[in-house]
């Protein structure tokens, strides 16, 4: 039959790792140190990479989102002007709409135009007639919006005294 050797010692592995049961050397704390050096150098080499890569991030996220709430401001206007709401009324909703960015004197402004010869032509905005405009039925209608992009940190130079301008154009409705 299979017989088992007494003196045999069951080993769960630890015994040959690296370093156990053995004493430490000079060597061996030197190579230690300066591998720690060398991890320190890497994460203050990378730290600064990754935190410009972070505020552009953030930076550009917000040019982005100052873009959209613009886009959106001079929809919500058009379709005001386009049924047939007042200058001030349109004005005012495009105001309240682009509420987070400015968009009145002096950071930006807002311009009401019509076309009667499909785009061709663009005049200044009719005068209002009681409480409707003054934008004759079946002209074109454009909204033009301009604002003045603030950064968040002022980290990137490219990006100050950048202008955001958004314009749609809606035809006025009976």
């Amino acid at each position: 039959m299979f017989r088992t050797n007494r003196n045999f010692k069951q080993t769960t592995g630890r015994e040959f790792r690296r370093g156990v049961g053995r004493t430490t050397s000079a060597r061996s704390r030197f190579r230690r140190s300066r591998v720690r050096g060398v991890a320190i150098l890497e994460f203050a080499l990378v730290v600064p990479v990754l935190l410009a890569m972070l505020i552009g991030i953030l930076e550009f996220g917000w040019l982005i989102r100052n873009n959209l709430v613009i886009a959106n401001a001079t929809r919500e206007g058009a379709r005001a002007a386009s049924v047939g709401r007042t200058g001030t009324a349109t004005r005012t909703r495009i105001t309240t709409s682009a509420s987070p960015v400015s968009v009145v004197s002096p950071n930006g402004s807002i311009t009401l135009e019509q076309s009667t010869d499909n785009g061709t032509n663009w005049t200044a905005w009719a005068a209002d007639v009681s409480t409707k405009n003054g934008v004759p039925t079946g002209a074109l209608i454009r909204v033009r919006v301009r604002s003045n992009h603030r950064q968040l940190t002022g980290f990137f130079p490219f990006l100050r005294n950048r202008v955001i301008e958004q314009f749609t154009t809606m035809r006025r409705e009976a």
